[in-house]
Order: structure tokens, then C-alpha cells, then sequence
């Protein structure tokens, strides 16, 4: 299986190689640290399968696993996040994530993924299930189309809606729009508390 790691951070990327480098069947191609390298290395490399921080800079991770889950072929993709946002997990099982783990898991539940992944199966760590397992259970689901995700990841990112409407190709109208929309249905007023929301998604970038 050939696998593309996408973390910014040098030391986590490095502790994910040095746990896939004891896999016998497991070939590192490239490495990635935003959002931007990753579709494009996706593109050029065609892994098997793509190991995905979903808190990157230039372009947020849950855009980016969109965005891979519309490639032919489609690479396998397994979610990491630092978030304890059950929402974020949620929202990366709903866009079509194969695998979700969180980076507070132990490293066997990576490994437990690449199995299930090449069994054909899906896979959530433990800790990503009782936090989704809750939110399904519960209801609880800011209900956002995938043009309202893509939005709230770019304003998480400082993107004004000028700027949104020309990453999505889009009139700055209609992005302020679905701004609009968006700070209805997370019940916040302005767009300050909606990048507060989405970065309790798992949507901010960091450094």
C-alpha cells in the first residue's frame, strides 16, 4: 500500500513514518504539510491511501478530504485531528473518510486502520465512536451542505467573502449568503463567533 502522510508538524509527521516504516507492506511516497501539497502530491503520486491531519494550513483538511474523495481513482483516506470536537469527527465521517482517529489514540489504532482500510473495511478509534455515536444518538448536527463546509473551513481560514468567491468561483454575493446561512443554523450572531464555531470543529488552521 502506498501512503502519502499530510501533517505540518515536522515531529508528528516523523513519528507516523517511523510507525510505517515496521510495516512490511506499507511504502511511504511522499510527504505533505498543507492543504495545497496535499492534492497536489495526491495528484501526482496516486496513493493508496492518504493519512490526513485535518487542521492544515493554506487549505483546511475537511476541504482537502472533499476534495480527495472526488479523485479517479479515489485514494483511501484516514482523518487524524488533535480536536476533542466530536462534531469535526463527525463531519469527516459524513464527507467520506475511511478511517477517523484522533492524535490523542494510541498509535495501534493507526495500524488497526491501514488493516481494516485494506480489508475493505471502515474504521473509528474508539474515542472518535462514543463521540459520534453521542452526536447521532442526540441529533446533534449543524446540518451544513457541503458548499456551507467548504464556506465555514475558508472563513476559519480569515477568508473575507470576496476572497471565498474566488476560491469557489463563486459571486461575493452568494458567499455572503451562505455566510448568513451558515450563522443561522450554529446559532451564532456575527462572523467572529462562526470561526470560533469552526475552529471547535477542527477547521482553524494553525501553524
Amino acid at each position: 500500500m502506498r501512503v502519502l502522510i499530510a501533517d505540518d508538524h515536522a515531529i508528528s509527521r516523523s513519528g507516523l513514518e517511523f510507525l510505517l516504516s515496521g510495516e512490511p507492506d506499507m511504502e511511504i511516497v511522499g510527504t505533505a504539510t498543507d492543504g495545497e501539497q496535499v492534492l497536489a502530491l495526491a495528484a501526482e503520486l496516486n496513493p493508496d491511501i492518504v493519512i490526513l491531519d485535518l487542521i492544515l494550513p493554506r487549505k483546511p483538511g475537511l476541504l482537502v478530504l472533499d476534495q480527495l474523495c472526488r479523485f479517479n481513482p479515489r485514494p483511501k483516506v484516514i482523518a487524524l485531528s488533535g480536536q476533542a470536537s466530536g462534531l469535526a469527527f463527525k463531519q469527516a465521517c459524513d464527507i467520506g473518510a475511511d478511517a477517523v482517529i484522533s492524535k490523542e489514540d494510541p498509535s495501534e489504532n493507526l495500524l488497526l486502520a491501514l488493516a481494516a482500510l485494506q480489508r475493505g473495511e471502515k474504521f473509528r478509534s474508539p474515542k472518535v465512536a462514543k463521540l459520534v455515536g453521542v452526536l447521532e444518538a442526540s441529533g446533534v448536527d449543524p446540518a451544513l451542505t457541503q458548499r456551507e463546509r467548504e464556506i465555514l473551513a475558508l472563513i476559519a481560514a480569515g477568508d473575507s467573502d470576496q476572497q471565498i468567491a474566488g476560491h469557489l468561483g463563486i459571486s461575493p454575493k452568494t458567499a455572503k449568503k451562505h455566510r448568513e446561512n451558515i450563522r443561522t443554523k450554529l446559532g451564532v450572531s456575527n462572523a467572529v463567533e462562526a470561526a470560533r464555531v469552526a475552529a471547535r470543529l477542527g477547521l482553524e488552521p494553525v501553524d
